[in-house]
């Protein structure tokens, strides 16, 4: 418990620390008419700050706490000064609002703890454990930012990765996975505080609880990973858009620039929702649009995710490695397509017309989408009723359905629907709002469905975080909560007892963040050593890496025959099983961890 308070308070301190550093970028730059907003962007600008610092001190080989902390310290110092300074004056809030609202607040304090408890807990997320979370405990050890070949994830821009590293470098791991969740409560902020400006205080509860009250946002900003960070971006984006297009503020423009840059440098899916509101900003204001208001929006956003692409340009030939343009190999290739188009239920004309049923009726296809709230669906359509904002409700539909569309062609990860869930929680607060208004039979309706929804989620949203509340109180060891949480965690422990830091591993297990000795894998698709490579493509491969051991599943034939190319043999077998469902508690067969000696080669 103790930890846990620790980690928070240490959250509340980065908060802080963005603040300061967003105040100082900002002291002569941009500011925007509306302080709660212009509050929100100092906040993101420093995030985005120490994103591009950080990538910059790993590049020099700075990456030590001795560099952080003075850093950290001072911009918490500031931020605290212009927290105070922020207060100052601002009259005490009214705590007269009507029930309902009273009870959605105190709903969305409820789920910031189940977050806070979530979060706190020994990193067991697959993806986090593979990348997220591997990947800056890589480079904070090294005390700098290198190539990591074996993992084509690690292409994608990193900057969210940026700011867990941060995290790391003030604590722990633990402490990293807090930047997630840590832009999550902003993007909550964003969502709120703009829905208040067009729809009051009821429309600000209700999107906030469409938004962050749901099972689906727990899992999202509590795993290490980084759509939520989008979400904030695109958000505070909008929002700025919204400034200039109501109030001709041309810092609103290259603020809503930089934060569409600094969405795209979170993720290529960021890069997508950057353009698709790019493009409605365009159909917006194409009756003034010129040259000099293009290059106000273009410019900061370019400046803000070009390092990303510069990188990739540098190191494999191609910006947009390994998605467009190609670069992997066949088979890696290949494997990639086929799986980014395994999820869903088909893309053609007639599935992308079935897409909102299947999303409410059987959404588990979407890769957890079944944790969704179905308030976005149901209500954001209604939004349509208003008469005195149709026009931009058409608008903002029109950039979400950009993005669903390309979303609905790529990949349907349900989480990559996370860029777009600020605007559809604010869609769906205004359909509410409006259908409230009809009064008699329809008004009690859709109390009961949001009512019911919402209660269904906090169930569920309970049932997950429960799980983590033994090892956070400390009633359960972390080995045994890993054991139980993380796959094939018996062969890592075996790995770690055995192996030490003269062998180098090459395996093709995913759990990469508890590896304590030096490793390689052949590549999350078979990047570095496709399945089908023949006998020298693999002494090639074991050649060039130094590797030592390798340690297979016996299920993985290819391996198994690669192997058999090699003067190597078995050392040990270790029983391992996959975890399928960490909630549940359900558990794959088991199987042998194949761990064979090569020996050095040169």
């Amino acid at each position: 418990m103790a930890e846990l308070l620790g980690h928070v308070a240490l959250g509340a301190t980065t908060l802080l620390a963005w603040l300061g550093l967003g105040s100082v970028v900002l002291l002569r730059g941009p500011r925007v008419g509306d302080a709660r907003l212009d509050f929100l962007n100092r906040v993101g600008v420093g995030a985005l700050t120490f994103v591009l610092l950080t990538f910059a001190a790993g590049w020099a080989r700075l990456l030590y706490p001795a560099a952080y902390l003075p850093l950290f310290a001072v911009s918490a110092l500031i931020g605290a000064v212009e927290l105070a300074r922020s207060a100052r004056g601002r009259p005490r809030p009214r705590i007269d609002w009507p029930r309902w609202q009273l009870a959605l607040l105190a709903l969305l304090a409820l789920y910031v703890l189940i977050d806070l408890i979530s979060v706190s807990a020994p990193i067991s997320s697959p993806d986090a454990v593979l990348y997220h979370i591997a990947d800056p405990n890589l480079f904070e050890k090294a005390h700098r930012i290198f190539e990591v070949p074996w993992n084509s994830s690690s292409y994608e821009p990193f900057s969210v990765e940026m700011l867990v590293l941060d995290g790391m470098l003030l604590w722990n791991p633990v402490q990293g996975a807090f930047a997630p969740l840590l832009l999550a409560l902003v993007a909550l902020a964003a969502v709120m505080g703009f829905t208040q400006r067009i729809a009051g205080w009821s429309g600000a509860v209700l999107a906030g609880a469409i938004f962050f009250a749901q099972p689906f946002m727990v899992w999202e900003a509590t795993s290490t990973f980084i759509e939520s960070g989008i979400a904030l971006a695109m958000a505070l984006s909008a929002w700025n858009l919204f400034r200039f297009v109501r109030y001709s503020e041309r810092s609103g423009l290259v603020l809503a620039g930089a934060f569409a840059g600094g969405a795209a440098g979170m993720k290529y899916v960021g890069l997508i929702a950057a353009l698709a509101l790019a493009a409605v900003a365009v159909a917006v204001l194409a009756k003034r649009l010129n040259l000099r208001l293009a290059l106000g929006f273009a410019v900061p956003a370019i400046a803000v995710a070009l390092p990303w692409y510069v990188k990739n340009a540098v190191l494999t030939g191609n910006p947009f490695y390994p998605h467009v343009f190609g670069g992997l190999n066949a088979s890696a290739a290949r494997e990639l397509r086929d799986s980014m188009r395994s999820f869903g239920h088909g893309h053609g004309p007639l599935d992308f017309l079935l897409l909102p049923v299947r999303l409410l009726a059987d959404a588990k296809a979407f890769d957890g989408g079944q944790y969704l709230s179905p308030l976005f669906l149901i209500f954001a359509p209604a939004a349509l009723l208003s008469r005195r904002a149709r026009t931009a409700v058409l608008f903002t539909w029109a950039g979400v359905l950009l993005f669903i569309i390309a979303w609905f062609l790529t990949t349907q990860q349900a989480r990559f629907l996370v860029p777009v869930m600020p605007a559809l929680a604010v869609l769906a607060a205004l359909g509410v709002l409006e259908l409230i208004r009809q009064g008699g039979l329809t008004r009690g309706l859709v109390i009961a469905v949001t009512a019911g929804a919402l209660a269904a989620g906090l169930g569920a949203s309970t049932v997950y975080a429960s799980q983590f509340v033994p090892v956070v109180v400390g009633s359960e060891s972390t080995q045994q909560f890993l054991r139980e949480k993380v796959s094939n965690y018996d062969g890592v422990e075996w790995l770690d007892e055995r192996l030490g830091p003269r062998d180098k591993l090459a395996t093709d297990l995913w759990t990469l963040f508890y590896l304590d000795m030096p490793h390689i894998t052949f590549g999350t698709m078979g990047d570095l050593l496709p399945v089908d490579a023949g006998p020298a493509a693999t002494r090639a491969f074991v050649a060039r890496y130094g590797v030592t051991k390798i340690a297979i599943l016996d299920g993985d034939a290819a391996r198994r025959r690669q192997v058999g190319y090699l003067r190597a043999h078995l050392i040990a077998r270790v029983s391992v099983r996959s975890v399928r469902s960490r909630t549940r508690g359900h558990f794959g067969p088991r199987h042998d961890l194949l761990v064979y000696d090569v020996g050095r080669r040169g």
